[in-house]
């Protein structure tokens, strides 16, 4: 399982360790409700060590669905991670922004 902190002041979600696939809803309705607050937030998942298909799906999905929010998906490039994102777009685009 993976952690979650919000830092509220600079609007980011960090995200943190191992993610598994049951933690899929809980992370994309994560990103949705704090998405509804402001026009942007930042998911730092450059601390996350493995990120199944589910998880990079529901984080791509919150990314879409949270516009006119603009989700910023911050991940090392390279990393496991960042192909799980990539894999997860449906058009191949970049989902940072």
């Amino acid at each position: 399982m993976s952690t979650c902190v919000y830092e509220e002041q600079h609007r980011r979600l960090r995200l943190a360790g191992a993610c598994v696939e049951a933690e899929a809803p809980r992370l994309r309705d994560t990103v949705l409700s704090l998405a509804g607050t402001s026009p942007t937030l930042i998911v730092d998942l450059t601390a996350v060590t493995e990120m199944p298909a589910d998880v990079a799906d529901a984080l791509v999905t919150a990314q879409q669905v949270a516009r006119p929010c603009r989700v910023a998906l911050v991940r090392k490039h390279g990393t496991l991670v960042d192909a799980r994102l990539q894999d997860a777009q449906p058009d191949g685009s970049d989902p940072k922004l």
